[in-house]
């Protein structure tokens, strides 16, 4: 086994991952892996200049996640960020949703109290504006 060096992270090593996942209702997704940039984008794209959540984004990031992560073969995304706001994506049944977060949550990197202490700073905020 090789030891890791700043060099093979920097020649690209790490090439972007991949999952197929099964889903409530015999449907399968396939998923990718962040990169750390874009987990970063992700987090600051919750929270406003002045470092204030913006609760509309994290009432919606379990469906903000599966945005980021759903691609097709070519890896594209099959949703967009808006399309989380839509009827037909607020519509779909929540123990679906919940598998799916889940699979992308963990296939990311990020555990549960990552994504809690973001939705407990909404609920506990009277003043947010979303």
């Amino acid at each position: 086994m090789t030891e890791l060096t700043k060099e093979h992270l920097q020649n690209g090593m790490q090439k972007r991952r991949h999952k197929t996942i099964d889903l409530p209702g015999g449907m399968t997704a396939r998923i990718q892996a962040l990169r750390e940039g874009e987990k970063a984008k992700f987090e600051d794209s919750l929270t406003d200049k002045r470092g204030n959540s913006i609760a509309r984004r994290v009432r919606n990031i379990r469906g903000l996640l599966i945005a980021q992560c759903w691609v097709d073969q070519l890896g594209d995304r099959m949703m967009s960020d808006e399309d989380v706001y839509a009827d037909w994506w607020q519509n779909q049944d929540g123990a679906f949703t919940a598998v799916f977060f889940k699979a992308c949550k963990s296939f990311t990197g990020w555990d549960d109290d990552d994504f809690a202490d973001m939705e407990d700073e909404v609920k506990n905020c009277a003043d947010v504006q979303g």
